[in-house]
C-alpha cells in the first residue's frame, strides 16, 4: 500500500521533480524528499495505529492468555517493522524519481 501511495506521487509530480533536477537540484536531495514523505505517511499511519490500539486493548484484553494487552517490546517491533517496511518501499520510487531525465520529464506534460 505504503509502495502504492509513493509511487503514483512520484508519478503526479514527475514535471515538479524533472524542473528540481533541471534547476539544479543534486539528485540526493530528490531522494531525501520522496523517503522523507514515505516516512511522514508512516509516522501518520503509526501514531494513528498505535492510539487505536491502545483504545482497543480494554476489549480486546479479554481474548489474550498470558500476555498483556499494552505490550511495550510488542508495540516496539511492530514499528520497527513498518519502518523498515516503509523505507524499502520509499526508496524504490525515490531512486526512480532521482533518476529522472529532465528534458523527457518536461515533455511527457
Amino acid at each position: 500500500g505504503t509502495y502504492g501511495v509513493i509511487s503514483f506521487g512520484v508519478a503526479q509530480r514527475t514535471r515538479e521533480i524533472g524542473i528540481r533536477v533541471a534547476l539544479g537540484a543534486p539528485r540526493h536531495d530528490v531522494l531525501r524528499m520522496i523517503v522523507r514523505q514515505g516516512t511522514l505517511l508512516a509516522l501518520t499511519g503509526g501514531v494513528a495505529g498505535i492510539v487505536v490500539a491502545l483504545m482497543a486493548t480494554r476489549v480486546l484484553g479479554s481474548f489474550l492468555y498470558d500476555v498483556l494487552p499494552t505490550d511495550p517490546p510488542t508495540f516496539g517491533a511492530i514499528l520497527a517493522i513498518l519502518a523498515l517496511a516503509v523505507l524499502a518501499a520509499s526508496w524504490i520510487p525515490a531512486r526512480r524519481a532521482a533518476s529522472v531525465d529532465p528534458s523527457e520529464a518536461l515533455r511527457e506534460g
